[in-house]
């Protein structure tokens, strides 16, 4: 009777344990492997797609305009401004024609160069109806932001202040997680996840500065260095912030009433105060040397007009083509209300400026 109930038990089937679900995100931190590919794929495709997309915001408040460009070793080049990611393009109001019978329509500055860049100089009188239009909505958007926009702006100061906390929770994270999973590869992995975070973080905010945060659209004094006339030379501008980054600094002017405004007759090489113009066989030069902004307005020869609408700054020179012996006519105007983008290790806010709610109703309406 027991061997025949010992038989019985034998046969009959057993209940088989239900076997518990892994979760997915247990898998791959059982198998670091796998979990190093996919992060892998990931950081390249957020590291790509944010730098494509990401712009300085200052240089984009420039971006479609006519603007001059001056570089620290005083050339100027000037068109309509195209603001990429990884570098600029001026395109010309007409193409060009060189010597050698070569077509130019557009002036490329890429990211290296523009390591040499001393401002952006935007004169509203070569703004056309419309841009002056959008100019005003810069200004309000800046000065009078809506909610939303404030909300956005709170957000990327806020992000500008996690990037340390954010690669110390990433070690700490890693350093957990291996001590729980022994024997993956995730700690070889920590820098790509760190590389995620502040790829991420460098494209919502681009700097935080309580002071300058503080003088948003309110009048400051910016101090532009002047490197080709010295090294200890420098220009006081006047206007309002309109915003910074971690690279830009961006400022406008309400009133842009010129200080003078010359028309010079030439036959031959001439210097003034603020100005000296050279006559060459076959080229004009103009350069700025007086402490304000040059503006060159427009060139006429007896077989050309030309509307330039370009800024010099102190030390900077704009050099132009001309027939043999050829009379010119230049207009020109000094100022030092313009509105201008700088780099911020050739500029800097030095001064708070006088409150005037005259001039500030012209800004916003």
């Amino acid at each position: 009777m027991l061997v025949q109930n010992l038989l019985t038990l034998a046969q009959s089937p057993t209940k088989a344990t239900p076997t518990a679900l892994i979760p997915w995100w247990q898998t791959l931190l059982d198998h670091g492997f796998l979990l190093i590919i996919l992060l892998t794929f990931v950081t390249a495709i957020v590291t790509v797609l944010v730098r494509q997309r990401r712009k300085d915001k200052c240089l984009k408040l420039m971006d479609d305009y006519h603007v001059s460009y001056t570089n620290t070793n005083g050339s100027v080049r000037w068109g309509n401004l195209a603001v990429y990611s990884n570098g600029l393009e001026l395109i010309f109001d007409a193409p060009y024609r060189t010597g050698d019978n070569l077509f130019k329509t557009s002036a490329i500055i890429y990211e290296a160069e523009m390591a040499n860049c001393l401002a952006l100089c935007r004169p509203v009188d070569a703004l056309t109806k419309l841009e002056r239009q959008y100019r005003q909505q810069q200004i309000r958007h800046s000065f009078q932001p809506n909610p939303v926009r404030r909300l956005i702006r709170w957000g990327r100061n806020l992000l500008n202040t996690l990037h340390d906390a954010f690669s110390k929770a990433m070690g700490t994270l890693i350093g957990q997680l291996s001590k729980a999973n022994r024997g993956t590869a995730l700690p070889s992995y920590k820098g790509g996840l760190e590389q995620i975070g502040q790829t991420l973080l460098g494209a919502a905010g681009n700097a935080y500065e309580p002071i300058l945060e503080r003088h948003i659209g309110k009048p400051v004094v910016l101090q532009l260095a002047c490197p080709s006339l010295g090294e200890s030379k420098s220009i006081e501008i006047p206007g309002f912030l309109v915003d910074y980054s971690d690279q830009f600094i961006a400022v406008f002017n309400v009133e842009h009433q010129p200080l003078s405004d010359e028309q010079l007759e030439l036959t031959e090489s001439m210097e003034g105060p603020h100005y000296h113009v050279e006559l060459a066989k076959e080229s004009i030069k103009v350069k700025a040397i007086g402490p304000e902004v040059l503006i060159v307005k427009s060139i006429r020869t007896a077989n050309r007009y030309a509307e330039l609408q370009v800024a010099l700054t102190p030390g900077s020179v704009l050099e132009l083509r001309r027939e043999v012996s050829e009379k010119v006519s230049i207009h020109l105007q000094r100022t030092r209300r313009i509105d201008i983008v700088c780099p911020r290790n050739q500029a800097i806010i030095l001064f708070g400026g006088k409150q005037d709610d005259a001039l500030k109703s012209q800004f916003i309406p």
